[in-house]
């Protein structure tokens, strides 16, 4: 080959392989930190987390460290609707890895207990969701800002992991929250949904070892609202909704239940409290709590006098001491109780000095059960505490009807899904 040919063959291909990709990657790298691109970048990332999470995001700053690797700062989420301000994450690190997607949180507070709505429609908008595929989320400990009840005293902080899987016919949601105090046992948490005609959900709860605030779990089970803002669960729960009606299963301790809150206000139904409700099993349909067995224990609360009266005429309990004005302290509430269709048995202390006592101040016993009670009906219950409709018990505020009689039979058949002992994928 002619000398000169060969040194042009050989500029062409120094130009083609060395200096046109080096100008290009110089070229590319320039205009992505230019102003314009930057910002550009991070509206499209604005957009698509908005679009993929149903609430508003804005986002500090985009960064592309590697081919792969997606960096977004400051990430700030708000309500779509009222612009309220519910969450923040520090860092959030998006990549792939063995065909899912991998999404690491860094610095994650989420307010839970002061925006229930707006993530009550976040979990369903991510449910409606048939297309994200894959996707693996891990966390460091997550804020949930301030909490009632026991995790108020310093464990509002749980460690948080998530599988995502959606898919054409259904998704499916997994979340472990670590408590510090249990980090062996976690808190298990899945939802499914399917996308069919008749679309249904499904969510199942196991807290393990772990007593959590009822707020926590507003988004996925909004009806524990109606308990107060206190109360606290540990155990097993699971639900199911469908076109043809709502299911609820429960078993485990509902603590710190406000009673004047869960029963209606004090003038009415004459007894304020905090409670436990040991529930050995519950089950509830359509808001009607056709089958219950357990405890309600409260201690150091209010009772009226007129609710004593009530009580020992309608539901056959023995009046024996009086309060001595229209309204007094009591000392202790023990009441076993035994529910399912044809009616329910209500049980005093089961051992002990006051054996048989259902309500007791510091003089003596107030109220306190038969030797051979009987089973009420759920009208007799209702009545007691001042209800003008024998419909049920006067609960407010849509609340989780726990003792109420049977309501119409829906067509429900099928029981839900077992409680998983969930992990997530590493």
């Amino acid at each position: 080959m002619h000398d000169r040919v060969r040194k042009t063959c050989c500029r062409l291909v120094f130009l083609v392989v060395v200096a046109a990709p080096t100008l290009v990657m110089l070229s590319w790298g320039i205009a992505r930190n230019t102003s314009l691109v930057k910002q550009q970048t991070k509206l499209h990332w604005q957009q698509q987390l908005a679009v993929k999470l149903g609430l508003k995001v804005t986002l500090a700053a985009v960064e592309n460290p590697r081919p792969g690797l997606i960096v977004l700062r400051g990430a700030k989420l708000y309500d779509a609707e009222s612009g309220l301000d519910c969450g923040s994450i520090a860092i959030i690190r998006l990549s792939e890895s063995a065909g899912q997607q991998v999404v690491q949180l860094e610095d994650l507070q989420l307010q839970i207990a002061q925006r229930p709505e707006t993530w009550q429609w976040f979990v369903q908008h991510l449910l409606r969701q048939t297309g994200l595929g894959n996707v693996v989320i891990s966390s460091g400990p997550v804020d949930f800002g301030a909490l009632p009840g026991e995790m108020a005293a310093g464990s509002a902080e749980m460690g948080f992991a998530c599988h995502l899987r959606s898919e054409a016919e259904r998704t499916t949601i997994t979340v472990n929250l670590t408590n510090p105090r249990f980090a062996d046992v976690p808190v298990a948490i899945q939802v499914h949904r399917q996308h069919q005609a008749s679309a249904e959900t499904q969510v199942t709860l196991d807290t393990a070892a772990t007593s959590l605030p009822c707020q926590l779990l507003l988004p996925l089970f909004p009806q524990l609202a109606a308990l107060g803002e206190e109360t606290s669960f540990r155990g097993q729960l699971s639900a199911r909704e469908s076109v043809d009606g709502q299911l609820m299963e429960i078993a485990g301790e509902f603590s710190g239940v406000d009673l004047q809150h869960w029963l209606g206000p004090v003038c009415a139904a004459g007894l304020t409290g905090s409670a436990q409700l040991q529930l050995q099993r519950a089950r509830i349909i359509n808001d009607h709590c056709v089958q219950a067995a357990g405890r309600l224990i409260a201690e150091n609360g209010l009772v009226k006098r007129s609710l004593l009266r009530q009580a020992a005429r309608e539901l056959g309990l023995q009046w024996i001491h009086d309060l001595g004005a229209e309204q007094g302290i009591y000392e202790r509430l023990s009441c076993r109780f035994d529910l399912d269709e044809s009616g329910i048995v209500l049980l005093g202390e089961d051992q002990g000095r006051y054996a048989g006592s259902v309500l007791r101040h510091p003089h003596g016993v107030l109220l306190a059960a038969g030797v051979s009670p009987r089973r009420l009906s759920s009208q007799a219950l209702a009545r007691s505490f001042g209800s003008p409709s024998t419909a049920g018990l006067p609960l407010s505020r849509g609340a989780l009807r726990l003792l109420q009689g049977p309501g119409p039979q829906p067509v429900l058949q099928a029981r839900p899904t077992p409680l998983p002992a969930a992990t997530v994928p590493r």
